[in-house]
């Protein structure tokens, strides 16, 4: 849309999809390469390294950046664009959960996501963080595909007192908790 959504009629709606909008795609990407054991983003830092060392004092395209990022993750990133630098849908996430106990005294999350305000083949890597104690987070990353997801988390040595959808707000979307 670009400079097309800069008028009077839609004030402000330029900032907000050139400068916002790239703000968290490129929040999504990175929590897309991070570490998850250590929270260590140096793979993102290099990444953006990487891409300016290759384009300083020439003109990128958008297209330049996703076969840079793509070359970079090794990943056909075509989805990803076409859903959040193309497209305008924005995900809403209705999500549910229980914390069950197992015979062997172990824990697991079940997990039940209904995502709607997308089309049907919208796909995101979200993570999810398993809450133990105050500053205790484990973090997970489980891919939400189409209208319904269920799967289950852990096994636990410990029994988790909450479980975070969207941990580091790791996607532009909204979250609605329901009961499982």
């Amino acid at each position: 849309l670009g400079y097309r959504t800069h008028s009077s009629d839609t004030k402000g709606d330029y900032t907000l999809i050139i400068y916002k909008k790239g703000a968290w795609i490129l929040h999504m990407l990175r929590t897309m390469l991070m570490d998850l054991e250590t929270g260590d983003d140096s793979r993102f830092r290099s990444f953006l390294q990487g891409f300016y060392q290759t384009y300083v004092g020439k003109k990128a395209s958008t297209e330049d950046f996703r076969r840079y990022a793509e070359k970079f993750l090794d990943e056909d990133l075509h989805w990803f664009f076409e859903q959040w630098v193309y497209g305008s849908e924005i995900p809403v996430y209705k999500v549910a959960y229980k914390i069950e106990e197992t015979t062997e005294g172990t824990y697991r999350v079940g997990c039940r996501i209904e995502q709607t305000g997308v089309s049907e083949s919208f796909q995101m890597p979200v993570l999810i963080g398993i809450k133990f104690g105050k500053k205790e987070i484990t973090p997970c990353r489980v891919w939400i595909k189409g209208p319904m997801n269920e799967f289950q988390l852990g096994e636990f040595d410990r029994k988790p007192k909450e479980l975070i959808f969207n941990y580091l707000e790791s996607v532009l979307c909204e979250v609605k908790k329901s009961k499982w």
